[in-house]
């Protein structure tokens, strides 16, 4: 029986309690669906995508919905993710594959927009011809002016680096339509995004493709939103509402109480 393949953890945020599972998942459905899926019709592209749905819909029943699965080789990904929900594995001595997942923050602070913008500008060079591959048809009309942008940024990158075309273009569409994108880009690579995603697009130039898609996930209930800073953003707010209230309560223990009448026989 052949030696299963394991990937290596380069990067995460993933809390201690789910990490071994997540983990085990990650090989164990790769082993299954790529490294020795008995269908050899399948290319290598169809064998991630499988490998991409089974893993995303895992993660999303046991540990909730809304997450994002990329797989591919040499990978650039610029997404913003939520704290402790993020892992990136490679399968080096396999095929060199990087398996990406991740889940959306609710809220993007502006600010952060501009500081990401100066880490990367590439140089422009002589237009090149970009294909959309998806959407097609009527299904592209609503997303016209997104894929205009995407397509004018992309056109005019001289850069074969994947990383950078992935940030340029994340810049481009945060600056034109606002947050939350999430961009990936490679030469091989398929992506499992979250059901409930906008705005998605996929175009193609020099061999290269770039995939994007909008999505935020809002906390839910009222503790997974009570983090440290959050906490103490509200204390000022907390301490005034319970001034009020003691106010009010001592208002009512020191009224005047009504002196007593004579009962008249």
């Amino acid at each position: 029986m052949p030696e299963p393949v394991e990937g290596r953890l380069q990067k995460h945020d993933l809390p201690p309690r789910d990490r071994k599972k997540i983990q085990d998942a990650v090989n164990t459905y790769y082993n299954l669906h790529v490294a020795f899926n008995p269908d050899k019709d399948l290319t290598k592209e169809e064998r991630w995508r499988h490998f991409a749905k089974v893993l995303k819909a895992a993660l999303d029943r046991n540990l909730g919905e809304h997450w994002h699965v990329a797989v591919g080789n040499a990978l650039g990904y610029a997404c913003k993710v939520r704290q402790r929900a993020m892992g990136v594995w490679k399968f080096g001595s396999h095929d060199g594959c990087v398996v990406i997942i991740w889940k959306s923050p609710g809220l993007e602070p502006l600010a952060q927009n501009g500081a990401e913008a100066e880490k990367v500008k590439p140089k422009v060079s002589k237009l090149k011809e970009v294909r959309v591959v998806f959407p097609h048809g009527p299904d592209r009309e609503p997303d016209a002016k997104v894929i205009e942008a995407v397509c004018q940024e992309f056109a005019g990158l001289d850069t074969k680096d994947e990383q950078l075309v992935a940030t340029a273009v994340r810049k481009r569409v945060t600056t034109d339509f606002g947050p939350i994108w999430h961009i990936l880009a490679g030469t091989e690579f398929v992506v499992e995004a979250a059901e409930n995603c906008r705005n998605q697009f996929c175009i193609e130039a020099g061999g290269m493709r770039v995939h994007g898609f909008r999505h935020e996930q809002l906390n839910t209930g009222l503790l997974p939103s009570l983090d440290g800073t959050t906490c103490l953003k509200a204390l000022p707010y907390l301490l005034m509402t319970l001034l009020c209230f003691a106010y009010m309560g001592f208002s009512s223990l020191c009224k005047e109480v009504p002196e007593a009448r004579p009962v008249q026989p």
